[in-house]
């Protein structure tokens, strides 16, 4: 696993350098959620964080976020597949882009869900213990259902319309529990990091300091986007490989 680790985060890094437009891309997307809370006052205190974390504006730029991930994780399995493959466009073709389509459909359902499932729920007289619980099941279980997707998420981006989601679900079975721990291992550190950086800005601080930890929290959290795609494409290379089957 400590091979695979290094690839990650050696190649997430090579991509940045390598496509830095593209890298740009969730970079702008966290830098302007960050300038609508600014706007709505939400660093100015604790307390103000707290009251504005559900504000419609922030949630509307939180989507924008979502999505933006979903549609750069394409070009990133893109670029490790066919990165050194001057035959292949790392920026993709119309049959890759027509699969990988239905995963951002379906990234938009379950992220939706995530984002809004509390305010679903609370017309059902949901308290907030019962949300919080109900959110916490939501997200274990979409978590394993996405490694057994992730030979399909990986396949659409590469165009490979064969990888349907049952193949996906044969490639990654007897695979679960090493992606799983490959993941929390790859994506928790900087997660981690993402909530203290953020945990520094909304104290009130003057707009000198809060800016540039504004601006670190944002490419922390561009970077973040990239081991997420690199650790997806990572983990079903090595599931595809035990299996005998190709990815592309």
């Amino acid at each position: 696993m400590w091979t695979s680790i290094k690839e990650c985060y050696s190649e997430s890094a090579r991509f940045a350098r390598a496509w830095p437009l593209l890298f740009a891309l969730p970079l702008a997307a966290e830098l302007a959620q960050h300038f609508v809370e600014y706007r709505i006052g939400m660093f100015a205190s604790v307390e103000a964080m707290v009251a504005l974390d559900g504000d419609p504006s922030r949630m509307t730029f939180g989507v924008v976020k979502v999505v933006t991930l979903l549609v750069f994780s394409y070009w990133v399995n893109r670029w490790l597949a066919y990165g050194g493959d001057g035959r292949r466009p790392v920026l993709g073709d119309r049959r890759s882009a027509f699969l990988f389509a239905w995963v951002v459909a379906l990234g938009l359902v379950t992220g939706g869900l995530q984002l809004f499932g509390g305010a679903l729920l609370r017309p059902f007289g949901a308290s907030d213990r019962m949300v919080l619980g109900v959110g916490l099941v939501f997200v274990s279980v979409m978590m394993a259902i996405d490694i057994y997707l992730t030979a399909w998420k990986v396949g659409a981006a590469l165009g490979n319309g064969r990888l349907t989601i049952p193949a996906s679900f044969r490639i990654m079975r007897g695979n679960f529990w090493w992606s799983l721990g490959f993941y929390i291992v790859m994506i928790l550190p900087l997660m981690i990091a993402h909530q203290l950086i953020g945990g520094m800005a909304p104290l009130g601080r003057p707009d000198t300091i809060l800016w540039p930890i504004l601006i670190v929290d944002s490419l922390l959290v561009a970077y973040l986007g990239t081991v997420l795609a690199a650790t997806g494409y990572l983990i079903a290379r090595r599931a595809a490989e035990r299996k005998g089957v190709s990815l592309t």
